[in-house]
């Protein structure tokens, strides 16, 4: 499954990048890359899907526990992108987003098809009181 979810997150990518066609910045310190299509962030984009479909499976976190590792560890890799002036800060967080897209969609259609369904009430509703009986008479 990570292998198809990385491929279908590059042609994301991929038909962003051709769409837009944003330059990446120039720094001159880069003249391999210098020029490249940079919108978005494929670096940001895979460390969202690889991180997140990692700590998805690893045991013994908790759901917020591994959301908030996914965050830090692909917000450190796309911050480094741009501090790097390998992209705009944008750049990354359109990665950032089309990165979680791509793994939310990932992660339900695996749970769509292991049977299992997750729903939960948008608002925690206050306790019902119970019915009282109607008066007689």
């Amino acid at each position: 499954m990570a292998f198809g979810v990385m491929v279908a997150a590059a042609g994301a990518v991929w038909l962003v990048k051709a769409g837009v066609g944003r330059l990446a910045p120039s720094s001159g310190s880069d003249q391999i890359r210098a020029g490249g299509r940079s919108y978005p962030s494929g670096h940001a984009v895979a460390a969202v899907v690889c991180w997140g479909l990692l700590l998805e499976h690893a045991g013994g976190l908790g759901r917020r526990r591994r959301h908030a590792l996914t965050a830090l560890l692909a917000g450190a890799a796309g911050l480094g992108m741009a501090a790097l002036d390998s992209h705009w800060l944008s750049d990354v967080l359109a990665g950032w987003l089309l990165g979680a897209i791509v793994l939310g969609v990932a992660l339900q259609a695996q749970r769509t098809e292991a049977g299992v369904t997750v729903s939960r009430p948008l608002h925690r509703a206050a306790p019902r009181e119970p019915a009282q009986p109607a008066p007689s008479g």
